[in-house]
């Protein structure tokens, strides 16, 4: 939690800071697709798609350097490929990305690499039928990783951009309370978002 907390201030802090710079801060809502998997101590693990629905900011003083953060509900977890059941892991996700633009400001068209640290703090274990699977505390509260990926944005109308991100998440925690076993999480995420320009 300690870590939640922290990551939490700085997108906060960085929210705060972005808007005494109006002109280079956008924001809007996000939604999209994942693909995810957990890799470790597991069997017949496979991936499975899941949603992710949000809200995510840009900020950039500079032609090519940026910052992209977002906070999102995600549905990650498994399935299994001798069944046809499906853990459902529901996360809140707080990603904070570095952004490289490949083109200057002005362009209609804007490229971009992503990367950088996220948290994730478990809302709830489910199987396919709704069932609890974290009752007896099975798994840990808290995920962290590294995303990175690619994406572009485009102007769509008077300061309104179509943002399209692919972003693949490695999770670098154990997910589970057994010293006995390590789960971790994998997950490639296709989103779509609208950012509105904030201020002048």
């Amino acid at each position: 939690m300690k870590i939640f907390r922290q990551v939490l201030g700085i997108l906060l802090m960085s929210s705060i800071t972005a808007s005494y710079a109006q002109s280079n801060l956008s924001a809007g809502p996000v939604v999209g697709v994942n693909f995810a998997r957990i890799t470790g101590d597991i069997a017949n693990s496979t991936w499975k798609a899941g949603p992710t629905i949000g809200a995510f900011f840009n900020y950039s003083a500079m032609d090519l350097l940026g910052i992209k953060g977002q906070i999102t509900y995600s549905r990650l977890g498994t399935q299994y490929t001798n069944n046809a059941d499906k853990l459902h892991f529901d996360y809140l996700q707080l990603p904070i990305l570095a952004t490289l633009y490949l083109n200057k400001r002005g362009n209609t068209f804007r490229p971009k690499l992503m990367v950088g640290p996220y948290v994730g703090l478990l809302l709830g274990a489910k199987d396919h039928n709704g069932n609890n699977m974290n009752d007896t505390k099975r798994y840990n509260s808290l995920d962290a990783g590294v995303q990175l990926g690619g994406g572009f944005n485009y102007l769509v109308g008077k300061s309104t951009w179509l943002n399209v991100d692919v972003l693949y998440g490695h999770g670098l925690m154990d997910l589970t309370t057994n010293s006995a076993s390590t789960w971790s999480n994998r997950q490639l995420g296709i989103n779509v978002g609208l950012s509105f320009a904030l201020g002048k």
